[in-house]
């Protein structure tokens, strides 16, 4: 009996001392996380406000906080998150910014861990549905001048009204344009999709 328990008490002692390894790993790996996280959120940070200073020069910055909660400031006054959605054209451009900021991270994450440029340049398009209709003209003529550096392939849905002046911006680097349309006005449930120049 007395072995038998001895051998319990044995075997509880080496149970014990394997929960405290894990323990100890398991806090040196979320160290390890939690430094790499506040990096990637600090780089984040930094990528979205140098896209700001293109697209407001230099009138408008963000702060990123640990649960990833946005701040804004505009001419440096504090405006807290809530009231980002009081400005449909600002939150749109939070939005686009927080975007591309992933992309150019996870492109130079790519590219840190790969010799081979192949892998780099083998991206995903980016598709946008009408970025620009909640800007002015001169953020429109800003924000193009970001686009075609965003990914290799930009594919955007847009509305005449703001797709001629994003032509306009942009002529040098469009690929391809199509024009999507309704084959019949009276009945809007078919359309119908032209490559610009052909008919």
């Amino acid at each position: 009996e007395i072995s038998r328990l001895q051998l319990k008490i044995e075997k509880n002692k080496t149970l014990e001392e394997q929960m405290e390894y894990a323990r100890k790993a398991y806090e040196k790996f979320k160290q390890t996380y939690d430094f790499q996280e506040a990096k990637t959120r600090d780089k984040l940070q930094e990528q979205i406000n140098d896209l700001f200073k293109q697209i407001y020069a230099g009138g408008m910055t963000i702060n990123i906080d640990e649960k990833y909660r946005i701040t804004s400031y505009v001419n440096e006054l504090e405006e807290i998150s809530s009231n980002l959605d009081a400005n449909t054209a600002k939150s749109y451009s939070i939005i686009f910014a927080f975007i591309i900021g992933v992309i150019n991270l996870a492109k130079q994450k790519v590219a840190d861990k790969s010799d081979d440029v192949s892998i780099v340049t083998d991206e995903y398009p980016l598709v946008m549905d009408a970025p620009l209709s909640s800007f002015d003209q001169r953020r429109i003529k800003n924000i193009c001048e970001v686009i075609p550096s965003i990914a290799r392939q930009v594919i955007i849905f847009i509305k005449d009204s703001d797709g001629n002046i994003a032509k306009k911006e942009m002529s040098g680097k469009i690929g391809i344009e199509y024009e999507v349309s309704l084959k019949n006005k009276e009945m809007p449930v078919d359309s119908k999709i032209t490559k610009v120049g052909e008919n």
